[in-house]
């Protein structure tokens, strides 16, 4: 079986939750029940975590082909997407994170769906997310995020 980079929504189980955190996650199974739910694909935080925030054209070209295939299929659908957090952390029995890491709206081209991934990861490192952690008195860590497309 061929090792992806990104998995489909509609094909997400509860083994990938702990690669998708859980917005992406709860996403997943309200589109597997046939809810309202936009159709989308994640990166998962273990590919994420390898990615450059600084330049998009250091990425693994074989991530970007991905990115791209399945881009253009959301794009014969939706005139436009959303390029969502899913941090491993987010949505979780204890923390919700809610508002805490970006989301960039109207994405229509490659280039601004590499650029907005890249935002999103970054998003993870912001000063308010290590204050957000101590807030809740949960001890700051390095904070683990999937990007969810859709």
């Amino acid at each position: 079986m061929t090792k992806t980079n990104i998995l489909k929504l509609k094909k997400i189980t509860k083994k990938h939750k702990a690669r998708v955190g859980g917005k992406a996650y709860r996403l997943a199974q309200l589109l597997q029940k046939n809810f309202h739910v936009p159709d989308g694909f994640v990166i998962p935080a273990d590919i994420c975590s390898t990615l450059t925030t600084e330049n998009y054209d250091q990425w693994p070209q074989s991530l970007v082909k991905e990115i791209t295939s399945a881009l253009n299929a959301l794009l014969q659908h939706y005139p436009k997407v959303a390029v969502r957090s899913s941090a491993l952390v987010e949505d979780s029995s204890e923390y919700s994170y809610a508002g805490q890491f970006q989301t960039v709206l109207n994405i229509d081209s490659l280039s601004e769906c590499l650029a907005a991934i890249a935002t999103i990861i970054a998003s993870a490192t912001a000063k308010h997310i290590a204050v957000y952690q101590q807030h809740q008195e949960n001890e700051v860590h390095e904070t683990n995020i999937a990007v969810c497309i859709q």
